[in-house]
């Protein structure tokens, strides 16, 4: 038979054995090991040690490495991590800032960006982060106005548009405003 020379796949991880792995990535030793052996877990463990650990000086060079990690989903939860030490600890490491400006809005970046805008101090932030906070506050003022200015066109144009669109003697009902009728009233020339 053909279908059972097929060599079984990998198994399927199962939540049990997802949590059993991550429970051994716990303090910054174990990230730093599971790095150096390429755990595909090592970002979630990275962004746990961001809620779990209190000294910035410990999370800080994890989540750097994350961030600087070549393989997607690590860099991924890196760029989580970094979001989530921007919230917890109100800053970040001049070595993630510079990562974060390489990545660039767009990417993988872009929601830690914005998180590090949120709730990282303007005078705590490298130029290239207040730059983008001035630009988007200014983008934010013009996009206001604009949408005001739309939407009064709108209002002074639909009576306007409500003046010229029914010729005289041919509004619905034919007759006076409110007479009830549903049909078009029939003009005799």
């Amino acid at each position: 038979m053909e279908g059972d020379d097929e060599m079984p796949g990998p198994p399927e991880d199962t939540p049990e054995s997802v949590m059993r792995r991550l429970d051994a990535i716990r303090t910054p030793s174990q990230i730093d090991e599971a790095f150096d052996r390429g755990d595909p877990y090592v970002g979630t463990a990275v962004i746990r040690l961001v809620f779990a650990c209190e000294d910035f000086d410990v999370v800080a060079p994890r989540v750097e490495r994350a961030l600087r990690s070549t393989d997607f989903t690590t860099r991924e939860r890196g760029c989580t991590a970094a979001g989530d030490a921007a919230r917890v600890f109100g800053r970040l490491s001049p070595g993630t800032y510079r990562r974060l400006r390489e990545m660039g809005p767009g990417s993988q970046a872009e929601y830690p960006i914005s998180d590090v805008l949120t709730f990282v101090p303007f005078r705590e932030l490298p130029w290239w982060f207040r730059w983008r906070k001035v630009r988007s506050a200014v983008l934010r003022f013009c996009h206001r106005r604009w949408s005001g200015l739309v939407d009064a066109g709108a209002l002074v144009a639909r009576p306007v548009r409500g003046l010229f669109s029914h010729p005289r003697g041919t509004r619905c009902g034919g007759g006076p405003r409110g007479s009830g009728s549903t049909r078009l009233a029939r003009t005799t020339t």
